[in-house]
């Protein structure tokens, strides 16, 4: 006769996990709210980070001109590594210049979206779906319009608010996640009722 009990090593990965989904999703919300709060703070900040990361494609290609052989690729890879840096340095000196551009390819890329969302809800017009398709679509070109009609001024506000609701969303997706696996392992998980069973 023995006693079988529950692993403790699961329980403890189930938890780790459960806590890992808490605090980042803790994190997402706090950096969301934060964002909503402080627009013109947040889009100066994405600002700066995308000109950092284009000086950083700008280095890659540098080196990748001395290293790749042929005078083609050399020179391709030099070209792009110069326009890059040079770009991305301007950000990074000049973020009002990066938070203009970039609130333009928001509305740009809203525009896109809408329109490519319209054109699908319409091509499968009557099926399962196609409305909140169309009303996504629709929702992206006024979103692009709002964006628009209010440039440059909605350069302040758009991108942070944006990218704060986005953060908000997946910070509350993940805790819904988080209590959605609770829940499930908390029903596939037998009671410990402490009665002492044969082993097999």
């Amino acid at each position: 006769m023995s006693v079988v009990t529950p692993s403790d090593d699961s329980t403890e990965s189930y938890t780790m996990g459960w806590n890992v989904l808490l605090i980042a999703g803790a994190l997402f919300i706090l950096f969301g709210l934060f964002a909503v709060i402080f627009p013109f703070i947040t889009g100066i900040s994405i600002s700066l980070l995308f000109g950092a990361l284009i000086i950083a494609g700008g280095i890659v290609h540098l080196v990748n001109a001395v290293r790749i052989p042929g005078w083609k690729a050399t020179s391709w890879n030099m070209l792009l590594g110069v326009v890059f840096v040079l770009g991305g340095v301007a950000l990074v000196t000049q973020p009002i210049i990066g938070l203009v551009t970039l609130t333009l390819l928001l509305a740009g890329f809203f525009i896109a979206e809408g329109v490519v969302s319209i054109a699908m809800a319409l091509r499968f017009r009557g099926e399962n779906g196609w409305t909140p398709m169309l009303v996504n679509g629709v929702f992206s070109l006024l979103l692009a319009g709002i964006i628009l009609a209010g440039f440059p001024g909605s350069a302040v506000w758009a991108l942070g608010i944006i990218v704060g609701v986005d953060l908000l969303m997946t910070g509350v997706s993940l805790l819904a996640l988080r209590s959605q696996a609770r829940s499930t392992a908390s029903t596939e998980t037998p009671p410990d009722d402490g009665v002492t069973r044969p082993s097999v």
